[in-house]
This record gives structure tokens, C-alpha cells and sequence, in this order.
């Protein structure tokens, strides 16, 4: 299984982006590409892949054909473990005290106006606090 599998039925395939995303927890690669030989401008960078049940023997980023042309891997961040991969937000309603589930969070962050504004009901802190589960 793959987070992103590309491969070009189109002899020109220009200008793909594969970045700023989250893969977690796939056994085998997180990312699949089968490179031609026109392929240019394709970018693979400031992903963050989250694996602690990965397979050591598998690529993270594979070249299906061996070949890497016209491809270009940047700076991507690998974490093997995780403090608390079951975060969601389900988890971070009950950390509020709010209830345990989306809809308690979602009827909390509803509330919010210029005059009613808390900061723990907005989506930067939500990512916050999932994010700080992946992290050792």
C-alpha cells in the first residue's frame, strides 16, 4: 500500500508537487513513483512521515524503475515512533473538558466570535495538540 503512488501514462508529465503533507503509519512506502524518461519538475519535499510499525527493509520514498530523472527529494522529516499516535480529535475534546467526541468540539468551536475568542478552539491549536503525539 501507498500514500502516493504516481506513475505517467502522460510522456510529458511536468511541474507535480508532493509536499507539505502527513503520511502515517504505512508498513511499506509512503511514497511510489515510476519516473519516464520526460518526467521535469517533479518535487518530493517537507513531507513528514510518521512510521513506528515500518517495515526497515522498505523505501520511504521508492523509484519504482530505479530511475530518479527529473525528480528531485528535498528535506523531509522521518519520525519511527510516535508518544501518542491515537490522538484525534475526539481525544482532544476530552482533554478540554468538553466531552469525548468531534461534535463536542465542533458545538464549543461554533461559539466563537471577535467577542467570545478562545484560543484552544482554533485549528492551529487542535493541530497542536495532534501533532504533539508524534512527537518524542
Amino acid at each position: 500500500s501507498f500514500g502516493v503512488y504516481v506513475e505517467s501514462h502522460t510522456p510529458d508529465l511536468a511541474n507535480v508537487d508532493i509536499s507539505n503533507n502527513i503520511f502515517y503509519g504505512n508498513p511499506d512506502e509512503d511514497i511510489e513513483l515510476k519516473p519516464e524518461s520526460n518526467w521535469r519538475g517533479v518535487a518530493v519535499t517537507d513531507n513528514t512521515f510518521y512510521s513506528p510499525n515500518r517495515n526497515n527493509n522498505r523505501d520511504i520514498i521508492r523509484f519504482n524503475n530505479g530511475s530518479q530523472q527529473g525528480v528531485t527529494v528535498g528535506t523531509n522529516e522521518y519520525e519511527y515512533s510516535a508518544t501518542d499516535p491515537n490522538r484525534n480529535i475526539d481525544s482532544y475534546a476530552e482533554y478540554l473538558g468538553i466531552g469525548d467526541s468531534v461534535g463536542d468540539f465542533s458545538d464549543e468551536a461554533r461559539k466563537q466570535s471577535k467577542f467570545n475568542w478562545r484560543q484552544e478552539y482554533t485549528s492551529r491549536a487542535l493541530f497542536d495538540y495532534l501533532d504533539a503525539g508524534y512527537r518524542n
